[in-house]
């Protein structure tokens, strides 16, 4: 038996890709070269076919997946789809020039995956933002894919709002549970905050590596405003994580010099002695406040230990996670502590 190298695998693709732009293909056939393809992918075979198809072959890649887009009322060429994206571009894609148009081909179908298929099919969207910087954050604010995930993170807070009214742990739809990988509301909420937040900092590196390439995007910073600045600060009400914690304290600072900050200010003031007891009280003090939110915390079985998830987490560690939100906490005092002018949020917020 002689195995096949990932340049022989890639032209079996090709024949699979004519195939399926004729449409040559029954219903069972059409699922079972779906799931071919996929399981090859997913099991390496040949191995390095993933990391060959988004490095060599991108082109046939993003053909391959269109062509299996026309198919997408078909849960399971979906599942195939996602599951292909994970294991190559979720895993190998980079910021360079010749991937371009592949990620055009992937935001042009990824409606319908983000929508039925977030589990797999976000985290590759991660890192795109991750990955790509500049060059993927223009093409994703102009298929306003932005703005639908925002849409759905507000569904999810809510969904976290309604669990903590009714004394429950953190649910997922019922009528959505798969057999395979799933997360909860709030592992939701967290990957669309990281992702928020890899947006927000492209651009932040300059091209020698320094931390002075910052380029104002004023029109996504105008979207945290409007359309997520309202769901941060209900974030911060439903006992945070310090990975929420960290999202939601960048995405603040960074339209901290915005008059739309001002009415949330109040509230978030408020709500730091809860959010950040590490960061507004000294040293191994314990406010009343703090502790009420521990016992909460408690009751729901949210403690350190549940708030782990296992594919997204912060690789810094807790110290320096602790010092990031430091530091965003106070860009936030400067900017904003002082608004509204007629009644200083500073002032008007009881120690």
């Amino acid at each position: 038996e002689v195995p096949l190298k990932p340049p022989q695998a890639a032209d079996f693709v090709r024949t699979f890709v004519e195939l399926l732009r004729g449409k040559l293909l029954s219903w069972t056939g059409l699922h079972r070269l779906a799931s071919g393809i996929a399981m090859g992918i997913v099991q390496d075979q040949p191995q390095g076919f993933g990391a060959y198809l988004i490095q060599k072959e991108h082109v046939l890649l993003g053909e391959l997946l269109e062509q299996m887009h026309s198919f997408h009322e078909s849960g399971t060429v979906k599942q195939c789809m996602v599951a292909a994206l994970a294991r190559t571009s979720g895993m190998f894609y980079k910021a360079l020039p010749e991937l371009d148009e592949f990620l055009l081909r992937i935001l042009d179908i990824s409606a319908p995956l983000l929508e039925s298929e977030f589990v797999l099919f976000f985290p590759v969207l991660h890192r795109f933002a991750q990955q790509g910087g500049k060059r993927a954050k223009a093409p994703i604010v102009q298929s306003q894919l932005h703005m639908r995930v925002a849409r759905m993170m507000e569904q999810q807070v809510t969904l976290v709002e309604r669990s903590y009214r009714h004394r429950e742990a953190w649910e997922t739809e019922q009528e959505k549970q798969v057999v395979g990988p799933n997360m909860n509301a709030r592992q939701k909420v967290q990957w669309m905050l990281a992702f928020f937040t890899a947006l927000a900092s492209a651009g932040l590196q300059a091209e020698d590596g320094g931390g002075h390439g910052h380029d104002q995007d004023q029109h996504f910073d105008a979207f945290i405003c409007v359309e997520v600045l309202p769901i941060l600060v209900r974030v911060l009400k439903r006992d945070p994580h310090m990975m929420d914690t960290c999202g939601v304290m960048f995405l603040l600072a960074s339209v901290s010099r915005s008059p739309c900050i001002v009415p949330h200010m109040p509230d978030i003031l408020r709500l730091a002695e809860d959010a950040l007891p590490a960061i507004v009280e000294p040293l191994g003090a314990k406010s009343e406040r703090a502790i009420t939110a521990a016992v909460r915390i408690q009751k729901m079985g949210l403690g350190p230990g549940a708030s782990q998830w296992p594919h997204l987490t912060l690789s810094a560690g807790d110290d320096r996670a602790e010092m990031a939100v430091r530091r965003s906490f106070l860009h936030v005092l400067a900017n904003a502590g002082f608004a509204p002018s007629q009644n200083p949020a500073l002032l008007a917020v009881p120690a």
